[in-house]
């Protein structure tokens, strides 16, 4: 697991209650500076909706330097729809989710393509997007 400092350390200290220190590492660090190299897969939660593109796109930049060619990539966010189908109950929470990004944090939610050209500029080339049945979907990226 690789956050920032303080949260790794928390983690660490609950990875080892469950006994589970064999299993897990907890790494503190900052994405805007390096991701660690070599895992088979890199998940990134709830973390590229918190930036700008060009802070998102550094984070993405770091995450495919430490890929392995074979690694995979997955993004769990919103996916805002290109379009509104009448009926789509889920749409209007996204919509609000976004604007709520862009007043309070910053940042922003963004459609499959933004996704895409995002990928892209990083070096990734996206895979498919999984929907779930909430309102975020997993977005599968490998290298380009």
């Amino acid at each position: 697991m690789f956050d920032l400092p303080h949260v790794a350390d928390v983690a660490r200290a609950r990875i080892a209650e469950a006994g589970l220190s064999d299993r897990y590492e907890a790494v503190g660090g900052d994405t805007f500076a390096a991701v660690p190299a070599g895992a088979d897969a890199y998940v990134l939660k709830g973390v590229i909706h918190d930036w700008e593109d060009a802070e998102a796109l550094a984070i993405l930049h770091n995450v495919r330097a430490a890929m392995r060619d074979d690694g995979r990539l997955l993004v769990i966010e919103r996916v805002l729809p290109e379009r509104i189908d009448p009926g789509d109950v889920l749409t209007p929470g996204r919509f609000i989710h976004d604007i709520n990004m862009m007043l309070n944090p910053g940042g922003r939610e963004r459609t499959e393509a933004e996704f895409r050209d995002l990928l892209t500029r990083a070096g990734l080339r996206l895979a498919r997007v999984v929907p779930t049945p909430c309102a975020l979907a997993v977005i599968e990226a490998d290298p380009a």
